[in-house]
């Protein structure tokens, strides 16, 4: 009597119910259908009726059955052709569909169909049908397949890892405008974050290593639980996660590494979730936040400011409030039944993680040289002359772990910032700013050049009719500008060249002291001499950017090189060392011979028993030079 009544839907099992009430009285109590009818108020024939489906087909006659199809049916050869064209790449139009099987009709001698005939055709093929043959198995598998939503039993049984360039600007130590980095570890059981790194470049193994680092240890901040080592880690197939470094820091720490299908995103559904929390409830509230790619408000953090911020809204918001997916806060579901994470056996495992390439150094006497910054520690006393090996974290230089062939020696610890963090971004801010400041002085102390200098000769040479000079010279143009910096000097013109004063070769009012002749007398092997710019550094001093003899004007600079003592000297463009050391010992002797025409001692440099009166000479753009040019000279 039940069967068929699993075929039924909802609707048509309640309407067979209502039904079978009418007719209990008569098939249970033995009342007449007359009065059965009567009393539920259903006509005698319906009732008849039901009673005679119910005897033949039980409980499931007495709910109506679709009505049969009737009238005219396309033909079955018309209908495969018009599924044809509707399965054919690129997708067609209904209306385009329609004219094309009505000329197919016509052709094979086949009643043609209407247009609501041919929708009903292509309609009855399925929109996965259609997903498939027009936009490929990729748009399928994301509308059409079953996806299993899986979640692990328990925490740190598997940890997601990602990148994301956040939507928000932020200020680095130049004073750019840049758009930040941020790595996360996601625990898949609670959701939580075990650890984080924002950096301002892009994604590496580095800045993976860091976050992961952070995600194992322990964290000072007791509002931050989240340690221990995962059992599996899953990522995509970035560069960084399917390095040989990750490889083998997965292999020392005993996890595996577990890498998402490609071109299937929807394993890490449940990360991308939470840069999108990031990006829409707390960058949105920060200056600088992007909208359309474009700051709304102007940017004023820094990295280690944003930083802070998504420290306190990961442990402060995030990990308090309820998860609307796993129905508790991820804090809570981590503490869970007050279980132990897997923890390495030290901070020293971890060390691999740290940086990417490690720092070969050797053990000096009074410490380790890095970054500028001295590095001791009392076991370092039997390592003297011994090549180490140290790992540092980029965001706090302020101790490196010594590695002596593999083996952990020791911490060592910068004694002039033991009780600071630093990082190493930090450093080379401070190098830049002191650079700055030194080329700052430089100029303030540099007065401008004289509008009228005293005149020298420059030795003519003989032209060479038969062997052309092909040789061109090493400096380009100089471009004259006008700048004072003293208001009680006049206008003083400056030649300038890439940021380095130049003056090229003056004739001389008259003839000078025979031992001036062959100290100014230009290199033979330049086309073009041009004169080396030199400058007394003082206050109120006035530069002498040709020194011969001591005419009227030129008794104010050869005062302050006497009273200075201290020399601006600024090599050629691309000089090499040979030419750095002529050029170098010819100005030093000019100065000398100027300051002692002027104190007038006639005990110079060139008598032989004169004292040396330059006490100084600074090299201007001595980044054009080698370090070895330098030291040998200097």
């Amino acid at each position: 009597m039940t069967e068929g009544l699993h075929r039924l839907s909802d609707a048509q099992r309640e309407q067979a119910l209502r039904r079978w009430q009418v007719l209990a009285p008569h098939l249970e109590d033995g009342v007449p259908l007359t009065r059965a009818a009567e009393h539920a108020r259903v006509p005698l024939r319906t009732a008849r009726r039901w009673l005679h489906r119910y005897r033949e087909a039980g409980l499931a006659g007495l709910a109506n059955t679709p009505r049969p199809v009737t009238g005219h049916k396309p033909d079955p050869r018309l209908v495969r052709v018009i599924g044809e064209l509707a399965l054919r790449r690129p997708r067609a139009s209904l209306a385009a569909i329609t004219r094309r099987a009505a000329e197919v009709a016509t052709v094979q001698g086949l009643p043609p169909v209407s247009y609501t005939t041919m929708r009903d055709i292509v309609g009855g093929l399925g929109p996965a049908m259609l997903t498939l043959a027009h936009d490929g198995p990729v748009a399928f598998r994301d509308n059409f397949e079953l996806v299993y939503r899986r979640r692990a039993e328990r925490p740190s049984a598997m940890w997601q890892a990602d990148h994301t360039e956040l939507d928000i600007h932020v200020v680095n130590t130049n004073g750019r405008t840049i758009r930040p980095w941020l790595t996360v570890v996601l625990d898949d059981h609670s959701r939580a974050v075990p650890g984080y790194n924002v950096a301002v470049g892009a994604p590496s193994a580095l800045n993976t290593s860091l976050a992961l680092r952070q995600a194992i240890w322990t964290k000072a901040d007791p509002a931050w639980p989240m340690c221990g080592l995962p059992d599996v880690l899953y990522a995509d197939h970035g560069s960084d996660f399917i390095s040989d470094h990750l490889t083998q820091v997965a292999i020392g720490c005993k996890f595996q590494i577990v890498h998402s299908t490609v071109g299937r995103p929807q394993g890490r559904g449940k990360i991308d979730r939470f840069f999108g929390t990031i990006n829409t409830e707390l960058l949105a509230e920060l200056p600088g936040h992007l909208v359309h790619g474009k700051p709304a408000t102007p940017p004023a953090l820094t990295p280690a400011q944003l930083d802070t911020a998504i420290h306190r809204f990961v442990t402060g918001t995030y990990h308090q409030r309820v998860h609307s997916e796993i129905g508790t806060s991820p804090q809570d579901a981590w503490i869970g039944d007050e279980w132990l994470p897997r923890m390495p056996d030290s901070l020293e495992d971890l060390d691999l993680l740290l940086a990417t390439v490690a720092k070969p150094r050797t053990v000096q006497r009074d410490s380790i040289s890095f970054q500028g910054q001295r590095y001791l520690h009392p076991t370092l006393a039997a390592y003297v002359k011994e090549p180490v090996t140290i790992r540092y974290d980029p965001r706090d230089i302020t101790e490196i772990r010594v590695f002596h062939k593999g083996r952990f020696v020791c911490k060592a610890v910068s004694p002039d910032h033991a009780t600071e963090t630093f990082g190493l971004k930090d450093i080379q801010a401070a190098r830049r700013a002191y650079r700055q400041r030194l080329r700052d002085q430089i100029t303030n102390a540099s007065s401008p050049l004289p509008t009228t200098c005293p005149q020298s000769a420059t030795p003519r040479r003989r032209p060479n009719h038969h062997r052309p000079n092909h040789r061109r010279s090493r400096r380009a143009d100089c471009v004259p500008t006008t700048r004072t910096d003293d208001p009680d000097l006049p206008n003083l013109a400056l030649h300038r060249h890439q940021g380095t004063p130049t003056v090229r070769g003056v004739r001389r009012h008259r003839q000078m002291r025979p031992h001036h002749r062959d100290l100014l007398r230009p290199s033979r092997n330049r086309q073009n001499p041009v004169r080396h710019p030199v400058c007394a550094m003082g206050q109120g001093s006035r530069p002498a950017a040709h020194l011969g003899s001591q005419t009227g004007s030129d008794r104010e600079v050869y005062a302050a090189l006497a009273r200075s003592r201290t020399v601006l000297f600024t090599p050629h463009v691309a000089a090499t060392l040979r030419e750095f050391r002529t050029d170098l010992a010819r100005v030093h002797t000019r100065v000398s011979i100027c300051i002692d025409q002027h104190v007038g001692t006639g005990t110079g440099p060139l008598n032989g028993s004169g004292p040396d009166h330059v006490e100084l000479i600074v090299i201007d753009e001595s980044e054009r030079l080698s370090g070895t040019a330098i030291e040998q000279q200097c």
